[in-house]
């Protein structure tokens, strides 16, 4: 068995992804001014838990939020149908977009029940927004001191969560350094294939 760490797509490092004029770059709505985006890049898979933002808008009502997402319309009209003054959805993606829409959200969103290793989350930290997720080992593990955690299944304590990070600039910057350093652990693209090739050769030369 072979174990090689993940990291973000090498398209993160493509500075002309982010030019807004880029056909890739995907335009979100303007932004009011005390809007505050979290997003959430996924499929509508289950143990994404993208069901327990319905529970956690009510008690954040008092805050201008939006919730950016990026699943399919069928599904999204499903889940949050008469919710889009909370929640925008972008319909699937494609990897050279992504880059884009993280430099229009506040922080990332991530109240996942299970992972392997989310690539969401070093494509927070290389794009420099804090990240909030679920407070278990994988997550943890990754994140380490670079995101602020809440449990996944308590709408109350993620809401809390939520306007913690946005009434503290202090603590987002602080994420946000965190992350900085953090992301220095991880592989790039590079040595990830790097990694790949000589295992092939190992595996070869058996």
């Amino acid at each position: 068995v072979y174990v090689i760490g993940n990291c973000y797509s090498n398209v993160f490092d493509n500075k002309e992804l982010l030019d807004y004029n880029s056909k890739d770059f995907i335009k979100l709505p303007k932004k009011e001014p005390d809007e505050f985006r979290l997003v959430l890049i996924s499929h509508n898979y289950s143990h994404k838990n993208l069901k327990i933002i319905l529970k956690i808008i009510p008690l954040i009502k008092s805050h201008n939020v939006k919730f950016i997402v990026t699943i399919d319309n069928k599904y999204y009209n499903e889940l949050f149908f008469g919710m889009d003054d909370h929640v925008i959805n972008l319909g699937l993606v494609q990897i050279k977009s992504v880059p884009s829409i993280y430099s229009q959200c506040d922080a990332l969103f991530l109240p996942t029940l299970l992972e392997v290793f989310s690539a969401s989350y070093p494509e927070a930290m290389k794009m420099q927004i804090p990240i909030l997720t679920s407070n278990y080992f994988f997550a943890e593990e990754i994140c380490k001191d670079a995101a602020l955690y809440f449990d996944p299944l308590d709408p109350k304590d993620i809401s809390e969560k939520i306007i913690e990070l946005i009434n503290s600039k202090k603590l987002q910057k602080l994420l946000k350094e965190n992350g900085k350093r953090r992301i220095q652990n991880f592989e790039t693209a590079r040595s990830r294939a790097k990694k790949y090739l000589k295992i092939c050769n190992i595996v070869v030369n058996m």
